[in-house]
């Protein structure tokens, strides 16, 4: 997966059959790159799907009721759950930067929103740069935003990582 050949590995463990007989939880781990949320989702549902269909006709008699622990791997799963938390963030800064409508055309609280956005602050200076030919003097008001944005990122982060190595 590190070296995106696969997507998907599922591990079945040694002592799957003999829990099985027992009568006992048997565990599967499906470990995903959850680089693409679709994808993922898929074969989480299909996994589910196949665990059950492809026992079905072993799952007979005392353990009819039987059913599997899939665990999914917490790597996998915080990805995910980064993957869809992007479209949290990213929607809104496409609508308020001024990417796909004019800026100024916003109502006053959209102004207000969008001013504290990275991307707009990020696209005036590409804007600036790109077609007046603006140097640092006249980039800074745009600069030092995104460059706060990025530190209190960075020292949030620096906080939840840190609380989750204790």
């Amino acid at each position: 997966m590190a070296h995106g050949q696969v997507q998907f590995v599922v591990t079945i463990p040694k002592n799957f059959s003999r829990k099985l007989a027992r009568g006992e939880t048997p565990q599967l781990l499906l470990e995903a790159d959850a680089t693409d949320p679709s994808a993922t989702n898929n074969a989480i549902v299909a996994m589910q799907g196949l665990a059950s269909t492809s026992l079905a006709s072993d799952l007979a008699g005392p353990l009819a009721n039987l059913t599997l622990d899939i665990t999914f791997s917490s790597m996998a799963r915080n990805q995910l759950q980064a993957m869809q938390m992007t479209f949290f963030y990213f929607l809104p800064s496409i609508l308020l930067s001024g990417f796909m409508f004019p800026y100024r055309g916003m109502p006053e609280w959209a102004q207000w929103i969008s001013s504290v956005l990275p991307l707009t602050h990020f696209l005036v200076l590409v804007r600036g740069i790109m077609l007046k030919g603006n140097e640092l003097a006249e980039l800074w008001p745009e600069i030092w935003p995104i460059l706060a944005f990025m530190v209190a990122v960075i020292l949030i982060g620096l906080r939840f990582y840190k609380r989750t190595l204790d």
